[in-house]
């Protein structure tokens, strides 16, 4: 008998096992289960409207992608809401996770994770050929073109006219996006150049003949060769021609 009883029940488990899940809820008179379904894809669109809010770019465009949408989430009976929150942050060429608290008549009911793929464009110069060491920007070698500035390097620039006149200090290839990093003042003096020393002092000026004995720009401290004196000494670059001593 308790042989017959013990197969029984484990006959009786082995149903309730292949019949689905069980729903733990409590049933009402007629015997169903009291609950509602929270929408997956409701909680998936109020994160990513919540998201959107939080992130910005100047003169730019945010696109938000979810991931992956939550399941459906049965809950008590009552009136739903949902509150989104970035427990993380937003970081640069990451996932970005948007947690979302699902309640039921004001009171949590369980947290729900979010993962959503954030990508930020803007319209950044660009090189439209190939850019010599030290050749001038112009007009002519560089454009704008829209990019996703989530996974560029800091620097990136934005404004065309920032730029003209400045410099390269690299090879750089076509379609490169230009970074403050990779641009400075052109070189007025080189290495090896005869050039004047300017000296001030109480109101006289002075000047003597030199070498300079490294590269520079303008407003650029460098060393220069005092050819009188042969002694070294350094300067301010005034032009190309010129270091005030």
């Amino acid at each position: 008998m308790k042989m017959f009883m013990g197969r029984l029940v484990l006959l009786l488990l082995l149903m309730l096992f292949l019949s689905g899940p069980l729903v733990l809820a409590a049933p009402d008179s007629a015997g169903r289960p009291v609950g509602q379904m929270a929408s997956g894809q409701q909680m998936a669109d109020i994160a990513q409207v919540y998201l959107q809010q939080q992130v910005s770019v100047p003169e730019g465009e945010i696109v938000v992608t979810p991931m992956s949408v939550p399941s459906d989430l049965l809950v008590p009976a009552g009136a739903i809401t949902y509150e989104a929150d970035l427990p993380y942050g937003v970081r640069q060429g990451l996932p970005v996770i948007v947690q979302v608290t699902v309640s039921v008549n004001g009171k949590p009911f369980t947290i729900r994770q979010l993962r959503f793929d954030v990508k930020a464009y803007q319209q950044v110069v660009i090189a439209t050929r190939l850019l010599s060491q030290g050749e001038i920007i112009s007009a002519g070698n560089i454009r704008l073109d829209r990019r996703d500035v989530s996974h560029l390097a800091a620097g990136y620039i934005t404004d065309e006219k920032k730029i003209m006149g400045l410099a390269v200090r690299r090879v750089v290839v076509p379609g490169t996006v230009l970074t403050t990093a990779m641009l400075g003042k052109p070189l007025m003096i080189h290495k090896g150049q005869a050039v004047t020393l300017l000296i001030r002092t109480n109101g006289i000026e002075v000047s003597v003949a030199g070498t300079a004995l490294q590269d520079g720009s303008e407003g650029q401290m460098i060393r220069v060769q005092n050819n009188t004196s042969k002694k070294a000494v350094t300067g301010q670059v005034l032009d190309t021609n010129t270091v005030l001593l």
